[in-house]
């Protein structure tokens, strides 16, 4: 029959283990150990159950810090990533214009209106946000926009897509569950430019600048946009 004491005393011991951090398994403690079963048989399936869950965390701690740098090394070469980092530069009259990316593959799958439906809005890329930057006033499509750093999104149309130059930069390009992460109160500019058929296969995603605009292509989509 259990005895109320004698489980109140166990817990006590186990809790002085656990709070005062002693392994079981060290040989510092066979005699104390010994004294408490002789005199507390009960205590020495609570104790073995916490030498085994010591052992377990132990082990998981240890495999974790030997797993940890290997993983953070990986997580900071951003070139071994499935959609490897991209940049495209060029000059528009007097504007230096920069767009960093992150080049994604088709991998055999339907990207436009498939994995990325139609009319839903896009980051226009891979992993964090698509970041233009010019360090001039430019006329994009028409429109003025000051210099500056930007986050650049996309919403994919069969015929037209719609684009927007975002003011908030850095963040991932995609939230928690798959939404794309652009704030719409602080979209600076946004227009539509008429998409073009690609007659080949555009397997990874490439931007490009030239002297008058700049663009993407990827699967068999061709978007440009004028710049002046």
């Amino acid at each position: 029959m259990s005895n109320p004491f004698v489980n109140f005393y166990a817990s006590g011991v186990v809790g002085f283990f656990s709070n005062h951090k002693i392994n079981p398994n060290k040989d510092n403690y066979p005699f104390l150990l010994k004294y408490f079963y002789q005199i507390c048989p009960e205590l020495k399936p609570k104790i073995s159950t916490m030498k085994k869950n010591f052992t377990s965390k132990l082990l998981t701690i240890v495999l974790f810090t030997l797993l940890l740098p290997g993983v953070l090394k990986a997580q900071d070469d951003k070139s071994k990533r499935p959609s490897p980092p991209a940049t495209a530069t060029g000059k528009i009259g007097d504007a230096t214009i920069s767009i960093d990316y992150s080049a994604p593959s088709v991998k055999g799958r339907k990207i436009f209106g498939g994995i990325l439906p139609y009319d839903k809005v896009w980051r226009a890329g891979a992993n964090e946000a698509t970041i233009l930057q010019t360090d001039k006033d430019i006329t994009v499509e028409g429109k003025k926009l000051p210099a500056g750093k930007y986050s650049f999104f996309a919403t994919p149309g069969k015929d037209s897509w719609t684009i927007f130059f975002n003011s908030e930069t850095g963040q991932w390009g995609d939230k928690e569950g798959g939404a794309t992460n652009m704030d719409p109160a602080k979209t600076v500019l946004s227009f539509t430019v008429k998409a073009k058929k690609l007659s080949t296969l555009k397997e990874k995603l490439e931007y490009t600048v030239t002297n008058n605009g700049f663009g993407f292509q990827w699967e068999y989509s061709d978007i440009f946009i004028s710049v002046k």
